[in-house]
């Protein structure tokens, strides 16, 4: 809205998943209205326009990334609200709450401000790991275990109580447009909780990325995870002490899986391997994880630089070498002679069921695969 001219109306076209129009949304109103005009919210499908003008999904380089977190964090500090943070799924599909806020009406200015928070703010903090890869360092220090049994179960009782919530909705007595919110929150509760019976718990971690090579990049001092203060490096050792324990519950998923018959391809395996062998270290100062203690900055107090030190060869030695090393002689004792030579879902135990469940979450139909291809 240009300075000083009167306006009539502006609409403001947006998709709850991407992160500018989150800040966007943060400030619009208030510009609008000291321009006088009034504001009109169009829900819109960010991934239909990008198909429509041809755009092919694909690697964005990393430079490219790191440049867009620093300009959202930048614009997030100036207009003093909480910077946004990518769910560790993202970009994640929102036709249904962009259907909902269709639905909503007039409504749909309070409904669109309270997705742009929950979306933003409630990954933040399920997914810590990613929300420091965004620039948000509420969560510094955590590294929550997704690999337990009460991780899974905790989320089904959260589904599971919704649904039984909803069920003692009549939605004959709802408005039309409620009956559409009702539908779409049903689908949504149904589809997760199916998701749950899905047999990806049992292969933590691949080749091509997981929580071991998401470590090694944090923890070198010059990734995401910030090392500037002594706060920030003391951060970095709680996050650690978390490792061990995801370590043990990613190994136990995958014997599970061994059992069941639900492995990787050996191909993959066979490249996993020497990825954690290369973490595993005798000297702590020769780790990767020792990097941002050869470059503790002028800012961290003397008396911390020694305390700091001390506690990062330690937690090296202790800690993430063990991680690894017991990692990597799992995976080539004892998982490598079973894994698979197939690739595709298909060989797999359940898989057919797996992957015709994948095209429904991306599809939001009941087509067999074999009907949409």
């Amino acid at each position: 809205v240009p300075r000083g001219i009167p306006v009539n109306q502006v609409e403001l076209y947006f998709d709850v998943q991407c992160p500018y129009a989150y800040l966007g949304a943060t400030q619009i109103e208030s510009v609008v209205e000291r321009a006088g005009g009034k504001l009109v919210w169009r829900p819109m499908l960010l991934g239909g326009v990008f198909k429509a003008i041809g755009r092919q999904d694909g690697p964005v380089p990393q430079a490219k990334v790191q440049a867009n977190f620093e300009d959202l964090e930048r614009w997030a500090r100036h207009w003093k609200v909480p910077p946004p943070s990518y769910p560790a799924n993202h970009p994640v599909r929102t036709v249904e709450a962009m259907r909902l806020c269709v639905a909503a009406g007039e409504r749909v200015p309070a409904l669109a401000h309270a997705l742009f928070a929950a979306y933003w703010d409630e990954q933040a903090r399920l997914f810590p790991f990613d929300a420091t890869a965004q620039g948000d360092n509420r969560y510094n220090d955590q590294l929550p275990n997704d690999q337990t049994r009460a991780f899974r179960q905790q989320l089904q009782r959260f589904y599971q109580q919704y649904q039984a919530s909803l069920l003692k909705v009549d939605r004959a007595k709802l408005a039309a447009e409620d009956q559409v919110s009702y539908d779409m929150f049903r689908y949504q509760l149904e589809m997760a909780v199916e998701k749950l019976q899905q047999f990806q718990w049992m292969m933590p971690f691949g080749q091509a990325g997981g929580l071991p090579q998401g470590m090694a990049q944090f923890g070198s001092g010059t990734g995401s995870q910030p090392f500037k203060t002594t706060m920030d490096y003391d951060h970095w050792l709680g996050r650690v002490r978390g490792f061990t324990a995801w370590t043990d519950s990613a190994i136990g998923n995958f014997r599970h899986g061994m059992k069941a018959g639900v492995v990787l391809p050996r191909a993959l395996v066979v490249k996993m391997i020497p990825q954690l062998e290369a973490m595993v270290v005798v000297d702590a100062t020769k780790s990767m994880f020792y990097g941002p203690i050869a470059k503790l900055p002028d800012a961290v107090p003397a008396a911390d630089k020694a305390r700091l030190t001390t506690a990062y060869q330690q937690a090296i030695t202790t800690e993430l070498v063990p991680a690894y090393q017991k990692l990597s002689v799992f995976l080539k004792n004892e998982y490598l002679p079973q894994a698979r030579t197939t690739s595709g879902y298909g060989a797999l135990p359940g898989g057919p069921a797996a992957y015709r469940y994948a095209v429904k979450a991306a599809t939001t139909t009941t087509k067999t695969p074999d009907e949409i291809y």
